[in-house]
Formats: structure tokens, C-alpha cells, sequence
């Protein structure tokens, strides 16, 4: 269905979502070394150790979070992600953007 906007809520099943929330609070718990908000955006820098762990997070978070956007950078001494939600789905950012803090 062609020009549907992407749901504003996690496709994941209930299980799998606990399993998947206590992972991504692991990661942040351990790599997280800094983030910000603006608007409609959280900007995340992990230390660079945990790259595929990072990489991983977004693989796995695009496919049941169709209404984020992921950007991921890399450089010598961090990984930074940005996830920007649509306008539609402001109300929700707070609890979304939530999940990926310690």
C-alpha cells in the first residue's frame, strides 16, 4: 500500500519488546557517552567499541519502528545515531526516545 504512513507504534510482540528494551537499556548502560533533543530528534554518541552493537540496534530497531528515522555516523573515536521521528508522532517521542537512555 503505497503512501500509508508507517504506524506509530512497535510492530514487536510484547515478549519480544521486554527482551528487545532490556537489551537497548544494556547498550546505552555501557556505551552511551552522550545524547541530546531537539524537537523531533534524539542525537546519541556511543564510544566506538560498540559499533556493531550500534549497527545491530539500528538493523534490528528499523524494522519494527517504521516511523523513526535512523542516521548513523562513524568516526575515530565514536558512533553517532540520530533518530528523528515524524511530526505526526510527537506525542509519542518522549516514551520512544526513552528506550535508547540508560
Amino acid at each position: 500500500m503505497s503512501g500509508c504512513a508507517a504506524p506509530i507504534a512497535c510492530t514487536l510482540a510484547p515478549g519480544a519488546f521486554k527482551n528487545r528494551a532490556g537489551w537497548m537499556h544494556e547498550i546505552a548502560t555501557k556505551a552511551l557517552i552522550g545524547h541530546r533533543r531537539e524537537d523531533l530528534a534524539l542525537h546519541l554518541t556511543y564510544a566506538s567499541s560498540f559499533a556493531t552493537e550500534v549497527r545491530e540496534l539500528v538493523e534490528r530497531e528499523t524494522e519494527c519502528c517504521g516511523f523513526l528515522t535512523f542516521a548513523l555516523s562513524e568516526d575515530h573515536g565514536a558512533v553517532h545515531l540520530t533518530l528523528t521521528g515524524s511530526a505526526d508522532a510527537r506525542d509519542s517521542l518522549d516514551t520512544v526516545f526513552a528506550l535508547y537512555l540508560p
